[in-house]
């Protein structure tokens, strides 16, 4: 199937040469149409994990916001508290997702997830699984090469310049995708007392996303100036068959003419609240080389991260709201797997609580493992009544209660970074979940 495959695709790429004269004839046009079809049928044909090597995976580029939440409020009775102020620690990072180009083993492929199973072989007695691998292994190649070579040479270019350029990176997905992380931003704090109409989550995720939103672009707009350094190289210039991906890229995916993709959802109601399946996420195409099609999918998240969840989010008025996209894990709200879906933006859940070693769980222990400006300020016994203290002293209040933000924040970043140098992506969430990642990838 793959032989017949490549016979089409080398038709295919002789009438495109042809069409590209001035002079061609009009029977191309449907002689074109007609290889086109025939492509389709066979690739409806291919088993889907063989499938999935001989086509063209697109970038991602993943827009993290992380947010260290904390609340103040005064204790009414048993069942009631009063909220007093909501703080936010903002800050960002940019991750690009570049696909890798691997030779194929057996295996199967999730249609639905596109996560791929290995099939493991176990003897080689009467089948010669060697010597079928090798020509899978050839026709991919030879596909590829027809196809996608200038695309595949470009993609290994950034990712070799990248390296070249210390950018922490891992390999995901059974090691066909490679991440870089780049640097964070510097924190912002943001703090507000709360009158009688209250505070909901959807506000405080949307002014998380404010904060972020300037801080994003201009790291973004940094990062598309690398890409362009790397673009510029002279030696890939000279390329006889270089394609202008990441010029492409550069001048086109910020633009508001690229066409969205039907994967991408679309929400009506920007006050809304859902809980998310799949995530979010907003996917353009670009015209390249040899009329290939480059996919560009933008992803959005937003780690929102409390300490004693339990407390701080169900003070909120539109908690009733919020509730049913929550799950519990040892009394502490989060969310597993799926995200919340705010304003086109995946809202994930995670409770420093669960993040902390047993002696070490309040906020002035978990503040301590770091820098001595994180430790948690000391205000005796006037957390008894936090009105009163806020009242009395505005200026120390304020400043003890952004430094608890500040500290779930840095602690949850600092988790997912060691997280990440044990090939894992995203903030854990436990460290059970963490001491697992580091074992499966070690």
């Amino acid at each position: 199937m793959l032989e017949l495959l490549y016979i089409l695709e080398v038709g295919l790429y002789k009438i495109n040469i042809e069409m590209d004269k001035s002079d061609y004839k009009e029977e191309l046009v449907d002689l074109m149409e007609n290889y086109k079809v025939l492509i389709r049928v066979v690739m409806g044909k291919i088993e889907p994990s063989i499938k999935h090597k001989i086509q063209k995976s697109g970038i991602t580029v993943i827009h993290n916001t992380y947010t260290g939440y904390d609340s103040e409020f005064q204790n009414i009775d048993l069942k009631y508290n009063e909220l007093l102020s909501v703080q936010l620690a903002v800050n960002t990072k940019v991750s690009l997702k570049m696909p890798l180009v691997k030779d194929y083993e057996f295996s199967k492929i999730d249609t639905l997830t596109g996560k791929v199973y290995q099939i493991k072989i176990e003897s080689e007695s009467v089948i010669k699984y060697g010597e079928i691998l090798k020509l899978l292994n050839d026709g991919i190649k030879s596909i590829r090469f027809l196809k996608y070579n200038s695309y595949d040479n470009s993609i290994s270019k950034i990712i070799n310049n990248l390296k070249l350029k210390r950018v922490p990176c891992v390999e995901v997905e059974e090691k066909s995708s490679i991440i870089f992380n780049f640097e964070r931003t510097p924190i912002e704090t943001w703090f507000k007392l709360i009158d009688e109409e209250g505070m909901s989550f959807k506000e405080l995720v949307r002014k998380s996303n404010e904060i972020a939103f300037k801080k994003r672009e201009l790291e973004w707009s940094r990062i598309l100036n690398i890409l362009k350094d790397i673009h510029n190289d002279k030696d890939f210039q000279t390329r006889e068959e270089s394609v202008n991906l990441v010029s492409d890229l550069v001048n086109n995916v910020r633009k508001g003419n690229l066409e969205t993709d039907s994967d991408s959802e679309t929400v009506n109601e920007t006050n809304s609240i859902k809980p998310n399946k799949l995530k979010q996420f907003t996917r353009t195409k670009m015209q390249s080389f040899s009329n290939n099609v480059i996919s560009v999918t933008e992803v959005k998240n937003n780690y929102f991260i409390g300490h004693l969840t339990s407390a701080d989010l169900s003070i909120l008025k539109d908690f009733d709201e919020i509730k049913e996209s929550l799950d519990i894990v040892n009394g502490s709200f989060v969310t597993i797997g799926k995200p919340i879906l705010i304003d086109n933006v995946n809202v994930s859940l995670r409770d420093t609580m669960l993040l902390a070693p047993g002696s070490k769980k309040t906020l002035a222990a978990i503040g301590s493992l770091y820098d001595k400006k994180l430790n948690k300020i000391f205000i005796g016994d006037r957390i008894k009544n936090m009105k009163l203290f806020l009242k009395e002293d505005p200026v120390l209040f304020e400043e003890y209660a952004l430094q608890d933000a500040l500290i779930t924040l840095i602690h949850a970043c600092f988790m997912e970074d060691f997280n990440f140098r044990t090939g894992s992506v995203g903030i854990p969430l436990t460290l059970s979940t963490l001491s697992r990642n580091y074992i499966l990838n070690k």
